[in-house]
């Protein structure tokens, strides 16, 4: 493997370190071993609002290594499974980085609910460095000599407040954050309300020149039915057995069961839409 910074010697091989909480939580690590090996691939809707049939993952990787624009943002609800996709699909560019390093991409994950209100974009950088167990020079050269694909998840956690002023506080640094963060693909998640209500689109646009806003589709009944029976295609098996209490793609199960007890699972209807 290409020789990378200090501190980074180790962090294709090392995945809970993508996530903070997943590298200090053994609970939570366990957790996401064993979503990673079942879970149910998600779907997107374009820019335009038109339901895209490639998965998601698919559909980042034609981003990252076919287009120029440079900042991606990913909108979903609560309990949509944002932040474990994330972890997911870095882990797997984790994997295929180790393969190729001088042209694949290595992500590093950020997030913004830890930003606060004090700090500046390049204190935040460093201060997710030292949870590295580097530094933020090192993280500069890496980005310098490797393509690096930059997460920064939760806009809508940066702070408590969700009042006008306080929003376009946040927009201004997420801002300062992109303007430090140039020379990199930066993908940016956020709950939908959040984005869209506060000038957030706007002031990206005029930081980051051209971009594009992406949803998650909501997951159809029918391939929930197929994953508790171990039908359908996807990442491992898919056989749910006993393991009822496994999330799904962000959906806690009982979720699942919920709307699973309801329906004959041939209605078309999906997880989050009650029957």
């Amino acid at each position: 493997m290409a020789l990378l910074p200090r501190g980074f010697a180790d962090y294709p091989e090392r995945p809970e370190r993508l996530l903070f909480d997943v590298q200090n939580d053994g609970y939570v690590k366990k957790h996401y071993e064993e979503l990673y090996r079942h879970y149910i691939r998600l779907h997107y809707y374009d820019s335009e609002g038109r339901y895209v049939e490639e998965n998601l993952e698919a559909g980042l990787e034609k981003w990252l290594y076919q287009s120029r624009q440079a900042v991606k943002v990913l909108l979903g609800e609560f309990g949509d499974g944002k932040t474990f996709f994330l972890y997911s699909f870095c882990r797997q560019l984790l994997e295929k980085f180790g393969e190729n390093p001088e042209e694949r991409y290595l992500p590093v994950c950020f997030s913004l609910k830890r930003m606060g209100e004090g700090r500046t974009a390049a204190e935040f950088i460093a201060e997710r460095m030292q949870e590295l167990g580097t530094t933020r020079e090192a993280f500069l050269e890496l980005k310098r000599r490797h393509h690096v694909l930059v997460c920064l998840d939760g806009l809508d956690e940066m702070t408590a407040d969700m009042d006008s002023m306080t929003q376009l506080r946040n927009g201004k640094r997420l801002m300062g954050l992109c303007e430090e963060l140039r020379d990199v693909k930066i993908l940016i998640t956020s709950r939908v309300q959040c984005f869209e209500a506060h000038h957030f689109r706007e002031m990206l646009w005029e930081t980051a020149g051209e971009f594009e806003v992406w949803r998650l589709a909501q997951i159809p009944m029918k391939e929930v039915v197929q994953y508790r029976g171990g039908g359908g295609s996807g990442r491992g098996q898919r056989n749910m057995g006993s393991r009822s209490r496994r999330r799904v793609a962000g959906f806690c199960l009982w979720r699942v069961n919920l709307c699973f007890s309801k329906c004959c699972g041939n209605c078309g209807r999906t997880v989050r839409t009650w029957c």
